[in-house]
Order: C-alpha cells, then structure tokens, then sequence
C-alpha cells in the first residue's frame, strides 16, 4: 500500500487533535495537516505566571491547559468529535527528568491515561497515535538472577508505563490505538541547544568545535521530522487495518551513526574542515538496541523515510544558517 498517494483524499475535513503542538514534531505534522485539508486543533501547555508556549501567529486552532488535567482534556475532546488524536505531548529532556520526577511522571503517565479516558468517553472514540522512544531499547535489559533489570532513568519508565496503559486501552475497551517508537528525531526550529544536533550545528556556526560529552562511541538512530509526521500519518490511517491496533510500531531510519561520525558529518556539510569535535567523555557502555530487540516491535508496511541522513542533516543546516538569531535563542518551550 502506498500511502502518499492517497493522503489527500483520506485526511481532507477530518477533524485531528494533536498535543504537544508547539514541539518539533507537532508543529511539523500540525502544518501538513492542513497542508492536507484537515481541521487540526493543537493541544499546548499551560505554564504558571505566563501565556501559554503556543505557535503565535500558525493560523490554526489551539488550545491551552496541561496533559495532567483531565477535565480540559474531556471537555476539548468530547466538545470537537475528533476523528484522530496524535499524543505527542510529553516532558521530553532526560536531564529534566532526573531533576524533576514526579512532574515528569504526572506529565507523561496521567497525561498519556487522560488522553485516552477522554477518548475513551467520546461519542465516537478516535483513532489514536501515541509517541513513544527507541530509549527504551536501550534503557531496558534482560531479567537477571531472576529480577527485571527494569529502566534506569526517569524519563523511560515514564514512556514504558505510557506505553502500557496504551495496551490496556486498545485490550479492555477495543480503542483504535498505537505506539509509535520514535527514534531521534531532528530538523529545522529545533532551539533545544543540549541536543546533539543543534547543539554541534551552534557550535560549528559559532567557529567552535563541538564538545561530546561521551566517548563518541554510542550508536543511535537519527530520524528527519517530516519523515516521522509521513509515518505517524500512515499509522493512523491503517488502524482499522489489521495487526496495528494496540500493537508498537517502529519509526526510524533503521541506520546506526555514532555520535563521533555524526559530529563529523556535520562538521564536513558545514565546510568547516578545520574544525574537530572534542571529546570529553569517557567510555560509557553505552549501546544500541540489538537486532533481537527490534524485531519485537513492527514496522508499517508501505512506509519508509524519504530522506537519508544526509539529506536530512543538510536540511536542517540551511534553516540554521537562514535563521542566525534562533541560533542564539534559549529554548522556552
């Protein structure tokens, strides 16, 4: 099956609810929706003393309040009728995750079991999409001596038990719902400046060598954003397909690049050969998920990325580049 084909004909007034819009990936797929004719309606955070982080000016619906509260939730989602919902709303920075737990918790498990309640309770229950992390390939390890080796940071057992509560929904109550396991998503508008590729991006723009706090040597996988809003799309659309509903579905490029040879690479798109990133880490341990641990999870039929990494990293260079004052930005969002 060919998704792109008939994308315009299946997404045309179909009204969509996403959360998290005013994240790099919401705001992306929030523009191809209507791109594609849909009535999309964004979902962003409420923040205490201020006006809500929203896309000022996008020319579309938003609404404003927090993933914790349920009764805004409910009230937004039964008011519209929404065809589908993407859940992308989520705290998202580990680091931020370590320092603040219980709001990491709150944000990500009520959040993601509010969404689907409120779906749950609609007149017509919606196709839902929720965004998930490849981290927890790697944050997760086999049973040992008899014991779940469990997930070591906050911010995975925040995605893992959100991932669960997803497959209670789709088993209990028959919810047209699925996890879409992202992997490292990049591109332009992206001013979170302690990610790997903004930051060696900054760095290389400023003249300095970009610093690894690893050894460099840890392999992930690097998704462009437009691709990931092309396969969470096609997700949505084959829900009622069989062997999606509640199951987790890969999304990814499926090529490994080490943050050293990622480094490199950007250096080089950039022209800066003089230039050499400075690594400051020590070995960590740190690994990709294996083979086995891929093969667990499906990926959609039909789908893959358009852009190599490459293409991609040049991308989301020129937007840099045409944008020198977000460079400089600190991210408030």
């Amino acid at each position: 099956m060919t998704f792109a084909d008939d994308h315009r004909t299946w997404w045309r007034g179909r009204r969509v609810f996403v959360t998290g819009a005013n994240g790099l990936v919401g705001r992306s797929l929030v523009e191809r929706l209507r791109g594609l004719g849909a009535e999309a309606v964004g979902f962003v955070r409420a923040r205490a003393g201020r006006e809500a982080c929203g896309p000022e000016g996008a020319g579309y619906e938003v609404a404003v309040g927090r993933l914790e509260d349920y009764a805004v939730l409910e009230r937004t989602i039964s008011e519209r009728g929404f065809d589908v919902v993407f859940h992308l709303g989520a705290q998202a920075i580990v680091e931020t995750a370590r320092r603040e737990p219980r709001e990491t918790l709150e944000a990500n498990v009520a959040g993601t079991w509010n969404v689907l309640e409120a779906c749950r309770r609609s007149r017509t229950p919606p196709r839902v999409v929720v965004a998930s992390t490849d981290r927890l390939y790697r944050a997760s390890g086999p049973a040992e001596g008899g014991h779940s080796k469990g997930v070591a940071d906050v911010y995975g057992v925040s995605k893992l038990c959100a991932e669960e509560i997803v497959k209670t929904y789709s088993l209990a109550y028959d919810l047209p719902v699925v996890i879409a396991r992202t992997a490292n998503v990049f591109g332009p508008e992206d001013v979170n400046f302690s990610r790997l590729i903004p930051g060696t991006i900054r760095a290389v723009l400023s003249g300095n060598p970009p610093v690894i706090l690893s050894d460099g040597s840890p392999v992930h996988d690097y998704i462009y954003v437009e691709d990931v809003g092309e396969a969470y799309l096609c997700l949505a659309e084959a829900l009622d397909g069989p062997g999606v509903q509640g199951m987790t579905m890969n999304v990814g490029s499926g090529v490994k690049t080490s943050v050293l040879d990622l480094s490199r690479m950007i250096i080089r798109l950039m022209g800066r050969s003089d230039l050499e990133p400075e690594v400051r880490g020590a070995p960590s341990g740190a690994k990709s998920a294996s083979a086995t641990e891929e093969a667990n999870p499906g990926r959609l039929a039909g789908w893959k990325p358009r852009y190599s990494l490459e293409q991609a990293l040049q991308e989301t260079i020129a937007w840099y580049r045409a944008h020198p004052e977000r460079v400089s930005a600190t991210a408030v969002c």
